[in-house]
């Protein structure tokens, strides 16, 4: 894990509602629902331990599931990194590439052809960045941007 001055956690999930596409108003009502107060700490529950509470209103209602008060620490620890944690290529502000370019799994895949395959590390490293253009392209057509 890279290190700078404050160590933080790296996370590698990101959700987005995006305001374009055929059905914006669905997208929106569907987030109306999720984060609704009935709705939203019974949903981070589906999966203990898998999902945290972003809004304040979860309080203790999130703390009251058993399995997340046997294992309390795994949460106080968790919350306390995602405080300080920085998105993988968002550590300088919100970037809408990171997430595909981190799951794209590029880089670890340079790395293989480089340390396995013996592939020469301009050859891998000119293949990653193309990867990386492709998944960029990809991901602002679909953004309706180019």
């Amino acid at each position: 894990m890279p290190k700078r001055e404050t160590v933080g956690n790296l996370m590698g999930g990101i959700s987005v509602t995006l305001p374009k596409g055929q059905n914006p108003e669905d997208g929106h009502r569907f987030a109306e629902f999720l984060f609704a107060g009935e709705n939203y700490v019974p949903f981070l529950h589906s999966i203990p331990l898998f999902m945290f509470p972003v809004l304040r209103s979860a309080g203790q209602r999130f703390y009251d599931h058993p399995t997340i008060q046997r294992y309390r620490n795994v949460v106080d620890v968790t919350l306390k990194g995602l405080e300080t944690a920085s998105l993988p290529g968002m550590e300088h502000g919100l970037n809408p590439f990171a997430a595909q370019v981190f799951n794209a799994k590029i880089v670890e895949e340079m790395f293989q052809r480089i340390l396995v395959d013996n592939q020469p590390v301009n050859d891998a490293v000119s293949a990653a960045a193309a990867q990386i253009a492709t998944v960029i392209r990809d991901t602002t057509r679909r953004l309706g941007r180019g």
